[in-house]
């Protein structure tokens, strides 16, 4: 029985099993490079959009679940927006939502208490409106609320 025991250890470790390991560890590697390059671009997009970006007002739409029947966590927030009275439609997924927090604290925390058809502030870019962030950390109440958040963003683009 041990010697059965220990020939297989040796088939496994033999060059086919080198080889599987090899390509189990290059398939970890991958994994870990994709995670930081969607990190990077989840970053590098927002700080454009908050450089460069122009303004609307969103309303969330509907929210995504994951988990299936035991009810699990809130993924993506739906939101559209309008711009020149062209409508468009957007999600904020919990790793952007959880990146951008990383910058304005309020963000992630609003994530999870957010309902259909409460407003906020979207930035989007001028050339590609698709492209749009919803700032989940500024909320839109009336008029005056959502021009004291364009006036603000201004001046930050401004000193950039």
């Amino acid at each position: 029985m041990v010697n059965s025991n220990l020939s297989t250890i040796r088939k496994l470790f033999g060059w086919k099993g080198k080889i599987i390991i090899f390509i189990v560890i290059c398939f970890f590697i991958f994994l870990i490079k994709l995670q930081f390059h969607n990190t990077y671009k989840a970053k590098d997009n927002v700080m454009i959009l908050f450089k460069k970006g122009s303004f609307s007002i969103g309303e969330i739409d509907g929210v995504d679940y994951s988990g299936g029947a035991t009810g699990g966590y809130m993924t993506d927030i739906i939101y559209s927006y309008d711009i020149n009275n062209k409508k468009y439609s957007n999600y904020l997924n919990s790793f952007t939502a959880n990146e951008i927090s990383k910058e304005s604290k309020n963000i992630y925390l609003s994530f999870d208490n957010s309902h259909k058809g409460e407003r906020y502030l979207v930035i989007f870019e001028e050339n590609n409106p698709k492209n749009s962030i919803l700032c989940l950390d500024r909320p839109i109440k009336d008029s005056l609320n959502y021009m004291h958040y364009i006036t603000d963003i201004k001046a930050i683009q401004r000193n950039k």
